[in-house]
């Protein structure tokens, strides 16, 4: 007899778990608590003469709604790519220039009024609207480093001390 009772046991174990994917034991002692944290006070009536009241408590067994396991789709934010500060990256297209002179190539920002300055010389030029500018009076082939100003005189991000040489086609894009 006893084997039959713990064989049954086992058995609503078993499909307690597949049912309801909880321990059943757990799920008894669950709803217990919540029985037991939701029971309504009752009081007997009492007599007119008597001064002790006794409160008994019955407790009121309700409906939970039992957990489902349902996949849930979370949305992972995608990383973004911090933005690089916009600056001047220049580049040599090529040394098709004359030799004693340098062209540059301004892309992607208005340089009216801009020049650059080859350092250490009087040798400059002034951008035109559509960003490009020339110098000549350089040596053969000279190697030089050159800075770009803006319309009120102050050295641009990334065009500060830009190597170069005499007969360079330079571009910048400003990105």
């Amino acid at each position: 007899m006893w084997r039959i009772i713990i064989i049954s046991g086992i058995l609503l174990f078993v499909i307690g778990v597949i049912v309801d994917g909880r321990n059943p034991v757990v799920a008894v002692r669950e709803s217990v608590k919540v029985a037991l944290a939701t029971s309504t006070p009752y009081r007997s009536p009492t007599p007119t003469s008597s001064k002790t009241a006794t409160v008994t408590f019955t407790p009121t067994i309700t409906d939970t709604p039992l957990p489902t396991n349902t996949a849930t789709v979370t949305n992972t934010a995608v990383p973004t790519e911090t933005p690089l500060p916009k600056k001047l990256r220049f580049y040599r297209k090529s040394l098709d220039d004359d030799s004693r002179c340098m062209s540059v190539q301004i892309r992607g920002i208005r340089t009216r009024g801009w020049t650059f300055r080859i350092n250490g010389t009087d040798l400059r030029a002034t951008f035109d609207p559509v960003g490009n500018a020339r110098v000549c009076g350089l040596s053969r082939g000279q190697e030089f480093v050159f800075t770009v100003f803006n319309t009120r005189g102050g050295a641009v991000v990334g065009g500060i001390d830009v190597p170069s040489k005499g007969g360079a086609i330079m571009i910048a894009d400003w990105s």
